[in-house]
């Protein structure tokens, strides 16, 4: 009998403002939850085959869409009655407002489509533990989506990014946080609040272009800790970790958060190695920690990434095109704990750089790891 619960996330930005909602998915009868986490947006077919292969291994129940939502792709049988729990990304909200408007209506002709408003919260609970996912709007937080001649300059984006939209939307989330039950929080957020690539929205050196809704936000994520914040935009594989203020690189990061992990796939079907490593060629999968610079080089690859929550961890498994159904990364994080990577990277290279530490693998399972890896594609 398979334990997991599994879902599908997929990467996004935001949209305008509407009134929010709360969805339940279940009822869950396995212990755990497993979930797919995609973005990106041209090697779809090859994803898609994988991502089947791997549901059906695994026994996904539902998809998470962090946004870009609309893209041709072929029917898979594993994941073909699966719900899709949506958010929006920042191409969906080009073109006029009613876009996002019949994305969200889309749901009461296709009761698979999760979109009940433009931010809101979603309740899944199995057998052993439950989970709350926050879904943000982040478009609305990009400051310069807002200036005249920007291609995301749209109705849409005008409408939510309003003072008083984003006071809406901010109060919305720090509601849906406090009043949480479950044992695990998650946000879903296209852009990244922390990232490998050259924007960290949550770093206001590095993101000077935002809107004020960022740092009540970082602000929020410090609060109430959530476990993971699940992004796309960057169309890249990667893990951050941002236990510690960070001054570095000209940057100055007012907030650490040491029960967050960030983790951005956005390679579902266009990897960009340029989205890594500050402009450079990154590998396949990145994990640093905030004050790293330079990430991977390598060759960007398609992939997603698999995450199973239970009771008392929560494991995530990175997979891509080229590495079939091993798993060349695992982030597993113990509640409280600081995550634990573990890699095994066929034909690539670990190396030691500067401002990393060599990996704990956790041997013992007790959850205690604190460790920075980078790693480099063998020439």
């Amino acid at each position: 009998m398979r334990t997991g619960l599994a879902f599908l996330l997929m990467a996004a930005a935001c949209a305008a403002v509407a009134s929010a909602g709360t969805v339940n998915i279940g009822p869950i009868r396995t212990k755990s939850i497993t979930f797919a986490i995609i973005g990106g947006g041209l090697e779809q077919l090859k994803v898609a085959e994988l991502m089947d292969g791997v549901c059906a291994e695994r026994g996904c129940q539902f998809v998470v869409n962090t946004g870009e939502n609309v893209y041709n792709s072929r029917d898979r049988k594993a994941l073909r009655g699966l719900k899709w729990l949506n958010s929006l990304g920042n191409h969906d909200v080009l073109g006029l407002k009613s876009g996002v408007d019949a994305q969200i209506a889309y749901q009461s002709k296709n009761p698979k489509w999760i979109l009940p408003a433009r931010y809101y919260n979603a309740d899944v609970a199995s057998a052993a533990t439950s989970v709350r996912f926050h879904v943000a709007h982040t478009s609305c937080f990009v400051k310069k989506y807002r200036k005249s001649g920007n291609s995301y300059n749209t109705d849409e984006i005008l409408a939510c990014s309003s003072e008083q939209a984003v006071a809406a939307q901010l109060s919305f989330l720090n509601q849906s946080m406090a009043s949480s039950t479950a044992q695990w929080n998650i946000i879903i957020g296209h852009h990244p609040a922390v990232s490998g690539a050259g924007t960290s929205y949550f770093d206001p050196a590095e993101a000077p272009a935002t809107a004020d809704g960022w740092a009540p936000l970082a602000q929020l994520v410090k609060k109430y800790g959530p476990a993971a914040w699940l992004n796309g935009h960057d169309h890249t594989m990667s893990f951050q970790y941002a236990p510690e203020a960070s001054t570095s690189l000209g940057s100055s990061i007012p907030l650490c958060f040491p029960n967050t992990g960030f983790y951005t796939s956005g390679a579902g079907s266009w990897p960009q190695a340029g989205d890594g490593g500050h402009g450079l060629e990154t590998g396949p999968y990145s994990w640093q920690k905030w004050a790293n610079a330079d990430l991977l080089t390598g060759t960007a690859w398609s992939g997603f990434a698999v995450a199973t929550v239970d009771a008392q961890k929560m494991v995530v498994d990175y997979f891509s095109v080229n590495s079939g159904r091993s798993v060349p990364l695992r982030v597993t994080t113990y509640k409280g704990k600081a995550p634990i990577v573990e890699f095994a990277p066929a034909g690539l290279l670990s190396v030691r750089l500067p401002n990393t530490v060599q990996m704990n693998t956790d041997p013992n399972g007790d959850g205690v790891g604190n460790e920075y890896v980078q790693f480099k594609r063998r020439a």
